[in-house]
């Protein structure tokens, strides 16, 4: 293959991880909407070590990648929670709502 060639293909992995995380971004909301209701803590960093152990240990290669990957993720996660809990606006406040279907069309 040639460069353009591995691009097009990292091009259909990132629109197939762009769908995944916006389908998880939709369950970290019921997660948030839950612990609200629930007063329940937002860090829960034994659960967080046991997500990467279970993600993790079967790999012989890019172990620390998808450690850093999945740390990532959950970071992302804790911050939409914590920034919802406060009431601060999230980085994405100022823009407009779109349907994922609009979305996915300007892309």
């Amino acid at each position: 293959m040639n460069l353009d060639e591995i691009r097009v293909n990292i091009d259909k992995v990132d629109s197939k991880l762009k769908e995944l995380f916006l389908e998880r971004m939709d369950l970290v909301n019921e997660v948030y909407l839950y612990k609200k209701e629930n007063s329940l803590p937002v860090k829960n960093q034994k659960r967080e070590d046991e997500i990467i152990e279970k993600r993790t240990a079967d790999l012989k290669r890019y172990k620390d990648e998808t450690s850093e990957f999945f740390k990532t993720l959950m970071d992302i996660s804790c911050k939409y929670q914590e920034q919802n809990l406060s009431g601060k606006p999230s980085c994405d406040a100022g823009f407009k709502k779109v349907s994922e279907e609009e979305f996915l069309k300007s892309i």
